[in-house]
């Protein structure tokens, strides 16, 4: 894939598609297409470990209510609509 996309980059049959816009459009494109160039002729970068996801497990099902006092006296209800696993 790397290698068909330098062959495309190289060969400028890219660059045939953006003939119809002004100069400026296909100048730009171009620019863009080096920028690509260098980007896939550099070194690969380390490779990033990525964290393992966090989940909640709950006892909860749809359709319970939960019944919370918060600190200025008030009551909070809420009900269970979806618990996705």
């Amino acid at each position: 894939m790397k290698v068909k996309a330098l062959d495309i980059i190289e060969s400028g049959a890219d660059l045939a598609s953006w003939e119809r816009p002004s100069a400026s459009f296909r100048k730009g494109r171009r620019a863009a297409l080096q920028r690509l160039r260098r980007r896939l002729l550099a070194p690969q970068r380390p490779p990033v470990r990525v964290k393992q996801r966090w989940r909640q497990t709950t006892d909860l099902e749809p359709g319970q209510h939960l019944l919370f006092r918060v600190k200025d006296g008030r009551r909070l209800l809420l009900r269970v609509l979806d618990v996705q696993r």
